[in-house]
């Protein structure tokens, strides 16, 4: 079955229990395998080597989101996270879709930017730092979700009474909110923050 997967879906993939105290993988197919040494050692070591190539932050996002997904048993969604792991002894972001396969395994569908075309290329072009630093990824999930909200709205252009009447909060705590934005991406214009919620729609 996991040979006939391989086949239906071109990307490299991998298929894991959904017990959480399950390390194993159950499948990986042949083209992750093939994107460097690291994932033979992951294959055969399980998630305790995972530990050993992973960003702690955006793995222990990834922990969150699959295990939010595997309690919701709903067979019609999908979570995404990118994490950053070694590759060719080198950081490298990879993105992943999880879905749940059935009762007892997820299965999990894995891009690196040259796997996403024309995405992947907008990704690379609007946020090359993205692409080189696993702290730039920290630091965007350092945001709050009414964070996020405010550096979409304040893509589109909306002012501070715009966004605190939608958001029904005043423009002062909209500004004190936009201060902890700019501190924590480190950000210090206005393109630079409309950059970050580009990337925040990519992926």
């Amino acid at each position: 079955m996991f040979n006939e997967l391989q086949e239906l879906i071109p990307n490299p993939i991998f298929i894991k229990s959904r017990e959480g105290n399950d390390y194993r993988y159950n499948y990986f197919g042949s083209q992750l395998l093939n994107k460097g040494p690291e994932m033979s050692e992951l294959f055969m070591k399980g998630l305790p080597y995972l530990k050993q190539i992973s960003d702690p932050i955006s793995r222990n996002v990834a922990i969150i989101r699959s295990d939010l997904l595997n309690k919701t048993d709903d067979y019609n969604t999908f979570v995404s996270y990118p994490q950053y792991i070694k590759l060719n002894n080198k950081m490298t972001p990879l993105f992943t879709n999880k879905l749940l396969l059935d009762d007892e395994k997820s299965i999990a569908v894995c891009y690196l930017p040259e796997d996403l075309g024309k995405v992947g290329k907008i990704f690379t072009e609007i946020a090359p730092e993205f692409y080189l630093s696993a702290e730039k990824w920290q630091s965007f999930q350092s945001l709050t979700k009414q964070e996020k909200r405010i550096v979409k709205l304040i893509s589109k252009g909306w002012s501070n009474n715009r966004i605190g009447d939608y958001l029904y909060i005043s423009s002062h705590t909209v500004r004190t909110h936009r201060k902890n934005i700019n501190k924590k991406l480190r950000v210090k214009s206005l393109s630079q923050l409309i950059r970050f919620s580009l990337v925040m729609d990519l992926f």
